[in-house]
This record gives C-alpha cells, structure tokens and sequence, in this order.
C-alpha cells in the first residue's frame, strides 16, 4: 500500500479491506534511524489495533461480553495478526507501515481468546508497557519480542515453547517489563527451567502483584520442583480470587490442585477437585486417576 500524500500518510490510512487494518507512523527525524523505526513500528501497531478494537466495538454481541474497551483491544491483539512484517529500519521510507488480518477464523479465535482471561490480560499488560516506554528503544524492542511469542498452547501455556532465546533477550531489553519475565517464565517452564521460572515469576509479582497468571505458572514449577506445600498455596489463593470464577482457567486450577494433592497422598480432596474439573471440561486427571484406581466412585455432574 502507498499514499500518494506522504505528509498526509499517517491520517488518510485506515481500514484497508473487510478485517484488515492498516496503520502507518512518521519516523522522526531527529532520531537515529534504528530508534526512529523502532518507535514507529509500535505506534503504528498501537494505532492498528486500536482501529481493529474499533470495528470489534462495533459488534453488539462483543460490547456486551466485552464491555472495557482495554480488553476489546487485548482482544483486537490475540485475533489479529501482522500479515507481514514492516520494511526494515534500514529503509528510507519516512514511514511505517503495519498491516493487521485476522489469525485464522474469526469466529473460533474470539471464541478461544474470550475463554482465557489471562490471555486478554497479558495483551493488556503488553500495550500498556508499549504505549508507557515513549523512546526507550530497548524496552520497545523487547515488547516486540514479547509481542512475536505470545501463541497459546494446546497445554494452556500462553507463549510458544520454542521463544526461550528471544524472550530472554526480551528481559534484557526490558528487564522491568513484567510481560517479558512473565512470558520468558512460560517459555522456561515449557524447557524444564524449573527453578528459573519461579525465579521469573517471583521477579513478576515484585513488579505487578496483580498479575495472577505468574502466581499460576509459579505454582506448576513449584509443583514441578517437589514444594507442594508452596504450589497449593499458591493455586489456593488464585481460586479464591474472583478472576477465576468458572470455565477453562478454573479448569486447570482444579487439575493443578488435583495433581498436587495426589502427590501429597491426599486422594479425598484430589477426587473432588479432578471431578469438578471435568465438570467443567477437564477430564484429564479424572481419566488418569481412575486409571491409577482412584475416584471411580466419583460422579461428574452434567
């Protein structure tokens, strides 16, 4: 896509096609090049979202499952992906472009996103650390490493498991970022860095306690670790949160509760809490503990 009116680019580019936003930032000429299109391409991705969130907001049955407009643009974030990365900063083209459509199905990627809250939040958390660093090019670029592993899992991890070199280097760009230690907690978690990963989750609650997924991936590592005691506590306090009052995530604290139980010998409360996840679609450590001949008594409420 090209504007005629260069000057004018930034404000004539707006939605180009059906689900496909298009934004464009004037690099500044003041800065070096590298910073310049560093800062460009955030806003520019700001800017796309924003109009994305826009078209969401637009929507009836979004407004009213979706009522914060931060959360329809975290939405905006997880639905809609850069079709195509933007020129090079060592182009000379006095803009940046970005291009947004959607990830695969509309329908089934909103869906999906609207049954992860921490999902949402952690794009939150994203946008608002971008939209806060102004100029500081290394958190910028850090971000957008952040940016690039978020790709849920098919086992409920928030990041994908091979963005471990990428998002530590993330934290040493943004070593205050808490979506940066947060990802690279996940991704360490994923590549059996136990200890490292509740060290990045502790790093995560010093900086944002209310960040309740590092408490939950601190939980697996401490599980994962043989401190029991600790990971119940930890998934103890999240289920008496109310961010987590039904569906998929309380799905899985009841799983990690159940597992933990079981490895302390305490099948009574294991049973109770595996039955209520597979209530709640999880019958996952339901089916292993019946295999193991525990909770065969147990009845799952339709």
């Amino acid at each position: 896509m090209t504007c005629a009116a260069e000057a004018r680019c930034e404000e004539t580019i707006g939605q180009a096609d059906a689900d496909v936003f298009v934004a464009a930032q004037r690099r500044d000429a003041d800065d070096d090049p590298q910073s310049s299109y560093i800062r460009a391409r955030a806003i520019a991705w700001l800017k796309a979202v924003d109009r994305a969130a826009e078209a969401l907001s637009a929507r009836q049955d979004i407004r009213l499952v979706v009522p914060d407009i931060e959360d329809r643009r975290a939405l905006a974030a997880q639905i809609y992906a850069l079709c195509a990365q933007p020129p090079r900063a060592e182009g000379d083209l006095p803009h940046v472009v970005v291009i947004l459509q959607p990830r695969m199905s509309l329908a089934e990627d909103t869906a999906f996103a609207l049954r992860r809250p921490q999902l949402l939040r952690l794009w939150r958390v994203v946008m608002e650390e971008v939209r806060s660093a102004d100029k500081e090019t290394d958190v910028l670029k850090g971000l957008w490493l952040v940016r690039e592993a978020i790709a849920p899992t098919p086992e409920g991890m928030l990041v994908s498991a091979t963005s471990l070199s990428a998002l530590s280097e993330a934290v040493r760009l943004a070593p205050r970022s808490s979506a940066a230690r947060l990802a690279l907690a996940e991704a360490q978690l994923q590549q059996g860095l136990t200890e490292q990963c509740a060290l990045s989750c502790d790093a995560v609650l010093a900086l944002r306690p209310d960040l309740p997924r590092a408490r939950y991936v601190r939980a697996l590592a401490l599980m994962a670790l043989g401190r029991l005691a600790l990971a119940e506590d930890d998934v103890n306090a999240l289920m008496a949160s109310e961010q987590h009052a039904d569906g998929p995530e309380m799905a899985s604290l009841l799983h990690a509760r159940g597992t933990i139980r079981l490895l302390r010998g305490r099948h009574d409360g294991m049973c109770e809490d595996y039955t209520a996840a597979c209530g709640l679609g999880d019958c996952d450590g339901l089916s292993e503990a019946r295999v193991k001949g525990y909770c065969k008594n147990a009845a799952v409420s339709p």
